[in-house]
């Protein structure tokens, strides 16, 4: 169960439809005024299975958190993926980290609602923090095979008093990076783009939009890329017919391989398979069948959580095909929050004491996300943002023709059931 739904967290985290930047030059005292970067976990070698047994032991995760993640995820990625037009690319993990570092400032009803959102209602901050702590140090990967890292940082305006017992809850559990800066200094948007251009090794670099009432900034970025255990060969990457959902037709690469003996499964409306990575995880991919509408998949968690089941495969012969793409979307969650019963936050009542003793909401929440496949492997990004305001301020099987070349739905989850992405793919020729 564990296993699964971490896998799960990691396709939905993909479902997938992943650091230069930060220069001295923008960098100027005007304005940013104090920084402290974030020190990250050491990276563990794709192939030292001593030091990740080790990680795993250290870091074992709540089986009760394991389900509230994998809720979180199949209750927010219905809700944010279904009826997007396009492409669409959304990491529940990304979305998870930073509304817990906002969580863990509140009280009374904002409290009540957002811990209810996350899943853990009746826990307290202490088993937030610790049990999303764990999971950053599971998930955090930098090796010579691939990456996953995750990073989270709080932009505070200048003289804004914040607490300081929250400050460094952030920094011990969460790897927080604190910055201190003037948002009423046009150079600062610059300043946090580039930031996240870094952080997601200039995948995105997102129009940041600060306004004069704006006192604090959370941020999480996550990055990851992986190669394919079994690469495709670009010698058999071939030009093919891929249909948008008004029947037009594109032209763009496909990728192709044949599988003698691999997993694959047929659900109610759809059929599955999925690939695996070298350091962590598989991509899984979700193939409506012909005349079943995408959306209508994405009706509802339990759909959710059927499709992103790994345990109810069996093997089949396949024959592989599947687009080259790059996925980007930009993403407002405030109106799928709302609707999710995360209300309280975003109005002048909201409880943000656990941050500061001023009045404290949520003023807007957005995620860009892009996500890469190509013949090596993956590359993905995702980055959200938080913006508070003050009120003051083996087994031979049946063959089967799996070729992707239709809308589809996909996913990069862990080996422990985390989805890291997820997505829809509408149109492989389109960002």
């Amino acid at each position: 169960m564990k296993r699964n739904h971490i896998a799960c967290m990691l396709a939905l985290t993909c479902m997938v439809g992943a650091l230069s930047g930060c220069t001295k030059e923008a960098a100027t005292p005007m304005a940013i005024r104090y920084q402290k970067e974030a020190v990250y976990p050491e990276g563990i070698a794709a192939d030292d299975y001593e030091k990740q047994r080790k990680n795993q032991e250290e870091n074992e995760l709540n089986e009760e958190f394991i389900e509230s993640l994998a809720q979180f995820s199949y209750k927010t990625g219905t809700k944010i993926l279904s009826g997007q037009e396009g492409n669409a690319v959304y990491s529940p993990v990304s979305l998870y980290m930073a509304l817990a570092a906002a969580a863990a400032g509140t009280d009374e009803e904002t409290k009540n609602e957002m811990y209810g959102l996350l899943e853990i209602s009746g826990k307290d901050k202490e088993y937030l923090l610790d049990q999303t702590g764990k999971l950053y140090r599971l998930l955090y990967s930098d090796n010579e095979a691939g990456m996953l890292r995750i990073a989270n940082a709080l932009w505070i305006q200048d003289g804004f008093p914040v607490s300081e017992k929250y400050v460094n809850e952030l920094t011990k559990k969460l790897y927080a990076s604190i910055f201190q800066v003037d948002f009423t200094d046009e150079l600062t948007k610059d300043i946090m783009s580039d930031w996240v251009y870094k952080a997601t090794k200039e995948l995105i670099k997102p129009e940041i939009t600060i306004t004069p009432n704006q006192v604090m900034t959370i941020m999480n970025t996550i990055y990851f890329s992986d190669i394919w255990k079994d690469k495709f060969d670009k010698e058999n990457t071939k030009e093919d017919t891929f249909t948008l959902e008004d029947g037009t037709t594109v032209s763009c690469d496909f990728m192709n391989q044949y599988f003698y003996n691999h997993e694959y499964r047929e659900g109610d409306g759809f059929a599955s398979t999925y690939l695996r990575f070298v350091n962590n995880g598989s991509m899984l991919f979700i193939l409506p069948d012909e005349g079943t509408d995408l959306n209508s998949l994405l009706s509802d968690p339990e759909k959710m959580k059927d499709m992103l089941d790994l345990s109810k495969f069996h093997n089949a012969e396949i024959d592989f095909k599947m687009p080259k793409f790059d996925n980007s979307s930009s993403i407002d969650l405030k109106a799928a929050l709302q609707g999710l019963g995360m209300k309280d936050a975003f109005s002048k009542n909201a409880d943000f004491s656990g941050i500061s003793n001023e009045p404290l909401f949520i003023s807007a929440i957005k995620q860009d996300a892009r996500f890469i496949a190509d013949e090596e492997g993956v590359k993905a990004a995702a980055y959200t943002e938080i913006s508070f305001e003050t009120t003051g301020a083996l087994v031979e099987g049946t063959k089967v023709n799996f070729h992707l070349n239709r809308p589809f739905i996909y996913a990069v989850v862990s080996d422990d059931g985390t989805v890291i992405f997820m997505g829809v793919c509408k149109n492989p020729t389109k960002l």
